[in-house]
């Protein structure tokens, strides 16, 4: 085998730039930015802007390539291109705005989600662009045979370079005491997996629509992989659902929620398959490989219908959500490819468009995921507060906020509505409430209050749904049975509001609360005007206060501060409420730190702390 020379190398990538000059530039904006951000990761007072950037340019990777492949199948003008490429750049801009600008941005979590959705809808592009007004189906599936085994092959080259260059590192590093710095590897891997990588990959994807339409060579290696294995694994998984089926109809029992995943996967998993088959299933009478791509959307349909049940099962019980949303249009673009297939569809370009189309389609507008999603949980929170009592247009017993205490969420005549609700439907509530802060915010719900739970929220750095649950009269978090609360109470300290905090010894005060429902750790920045002055983290097992660099930290072990309440019961006032007599205080001291936390509640679960406030005194000492 002989080894292509440097100089055929370097004229391969001349040629991809000169084919693919935006696609090269958006890759290297992506690592550009990605580098950046490993840089200065600790000293950057708003890191959105940046993280933007990074997005868009990974984003211009697909949908510049897809401008690309389709002007040069359809023999398009230079002036068409710059056209589009022109759009593609407004589209780009458009989501840079789109996307949170800094911390204090409501409902972060939407326009990510809506970015992912984007970005695969992009790469789905890819695959049918050029196809999309010429060329024949053996030509599409040889595009894509190309485009799979040059992106592995780029890995395989990537993978390779890198740990390469990792090792060289390491013996300067380790032999001749070269100070390498630990970023420095994060941003080799980086440099590789976006520039190099993709460049390699731009440099071959193929140009010669006419050339691939007439290719009639197909791998045996992959003929083999389809029969030998993938065909096998696909009747492994499908023989394991269709039992679980049998055994639900046997007892009669409702289908676990983790099913629908499972269906989703193997489903997806078995088309990718019958894509690769396609050739040898029309081109092989006799093949079992043919016979195999006819029942499988018969053998599918079953496991569609019960992906229909499970899931219809959860939206009956709990609403929509976008997880559910998500599955239940999977579930309809299942049922409408097999149908296709099943009544004599050979058209596979239609796999790619149809899951592109309904992609963009759920994305946005009344009928979207965000607003279905939305709607269902705020209609399912009105219901059961609207039958309680609580909610009659507007929310009954409403505390008034204590506008004059700018540190602690005060309310005057609080939790009158407490008790009304059982502790299920308490915490329905509660989870409500924290799916809509996650995901959409308490905007849709703002109505229902005299007073906005976003303004108090902003003011006082609380979240909205713990500020939406007391002005609704209600304790926030969760109730447990007494089994559960007796193993894992919440301790509250004795804080009296209305005393003067003494600081001497300290340069700064930081109010914190944190709470885990759908992340492992959180993270705030700790500033003084303009000015970072230190990070201040929370996991379930510590607090930890880091400097500015990185290299300097300091931790206070909650796990042990709440095993040591539990294990001290006389020191509390009422067993109910764990109310501590005294304050709850630890101090902690380094050669970079001097820090007391002043906790005013704290929880826990079987997993560790969920939930912890208060206020945190410190002194830089570098």
């Amino acid at each position: 085998m002989k080894l292509p020379s440097i100089q055929y190398l370097v004229e391969q990538g001349i040629d991809a730039l000169k084919k693919h000059p935006l696609v090269i530039f958006s890759a290297c904006m992506a690592v550009y930015f990605a580098i950046f951000l490993v840089e200065h990761e600790t000293s950057l007072d708003n890191a959105f802007p940046y993280i933007n950037l990074l997005l868009c340019g990974y984003l211009g990777v697909p949908l510049f390539l897809s401008v690309d492949i389709y002007v040069k199948a359809t023999d398009r003008s230079s002036n068409f291109r710059n056209i589009v490429s022109g759009v593609a750049v407004l589209l780009l801009i458009g989501v840079y705005y789109y996307l949170p600008g800094s911390e204090e941005t409501l409902n972060k979590s939407i326009p990510y989600i809506r970015y992912t959705i984007l970005s695969i809808a992009a790469h789905l592009l890819v695959s049918f662009a050029p196809f999309l007004s010429r060329g024949t189906l053996n030509g599409f599936w040889q595009f894509n045979k190309v485009l799979f085994l040059r992106f592995l092959l780029a890995v395989l080259y990537s993978h390779f370079i890198y740990v390469g260059l990792i090792l060289a590192l390491f013996a300067l590093d380790e032999l001749f005491k070269v100070d390498v710095q630990d970023e420095l590897y994060f941003e080799i891997f980086i440099f590789i997996a976006g520039v190099f990588n993709t460049w390699f990959f731009a440099a071959g994807v193929p140009d010669e629509y006419d050339v691939l339409d007439g290719d009639e060579v197909y791998p045996k290696g992959l003929r083999t992989f389809i029969l030998y294995v993938l065909i096998p694994l696909l009747g492994l998984y499908f023989l394991i659902l269709y039992s679980y089926s049998i055994k639900i109809i046997a007892l009669w029992s409702w289908p676990s929620g983790i099913i629908t995943y499972m269906i989703i996967a193997v489903a997806v998993l078995g088309i990718l398959a019958m894509l690769l088959a396609y050739p040898y299933s029309i081109r092989e009478s006799g093949s079992p490989i043919r016979f195999l791509k006819r029942g499988y959307y018969w053998v599918l349909i079953p496991m569609v219908v019960m992906l229909y049940l499970a899931i219809g099962i959860r939206v009956l019980d709990y609403g929509v959500t976008i997880n559910r949303y998500i599955t239940i249009f999977l579930a309809v673009w299942l049922s409408g490819i097999s149908i296709y297939m099943i009544v004599g569809g050979k058209d596979i370009r239609v796999i790619p468009i149809s899951l592109f189309s309904i992609i963009l389609l759920c994305s946005f507008g009344p009928w979207g995921l965000f607003s279905v999603s939305e709607r269902s949980q705020v209609n399912r929170l009105e219901k059961v507060l609207t039958e309680a009592g609580i909610l009659d247009g507007k929310i009954k017993n409403e505390p008034i906020w204590d506008r004059t205490d700018t540190v602690v969420l005060t309310f005057d005549k609080p939790e009158l509505n407490e008790g009304i609700l059982s502790d299920s439907l308490h915490n329905e509530v509660v989870s409500i409430l924290y799916y809509l802060e996650d995901y959409h915010g308490v905007n849709a719900i703002e109505d229902w209050f005299d007073q906005s739970p976003r303004e108090i929220a902003n003011q006082l750095g609380y979240s909205e749904g713990v500020v939406a649950m007391r002005l609704m009269g209600l304790q926030d978090g969760y109730k447990y049975s007494e089994e559960v609360y007796t193993e894992f109470p919440t301790y509250y300290s004795y804080i009296d509001n209305k005393m003067l905090l003494d600081v001497s010894g300290f340069d700064y005060v930081y109010k914190f609360s944190f709470s885990i429902h759908s992340r492992e750790t959180h993270t705030d920045t700790l500033r003084v005007a303009d000015s970072t002055v230190a990070v201040l983290s929370f996991d379930r097992k510590a607090l930890i206060l880091r400097s500015v660099k990185g290299d300097s930290m300091l931790a206070f072990d909650l796990n042990r501060v709440y095993e040591g309440l539990k294990a001290q019961e006389e020191r509390y006032k009422d067993l109910n409420n764990r109310s501590v007599k005294e304050e709850i205080i630890v101090s902690e001291e380094n050669q970079a730190f001097k820090g007391r936390l002043m906790i005013e509640s704290i929880s826990a679960n079987e997993e560790g702390i969920v939930y912890c406030n208060g206020q945190l005194l410190f002194t830089l000492k570098e």
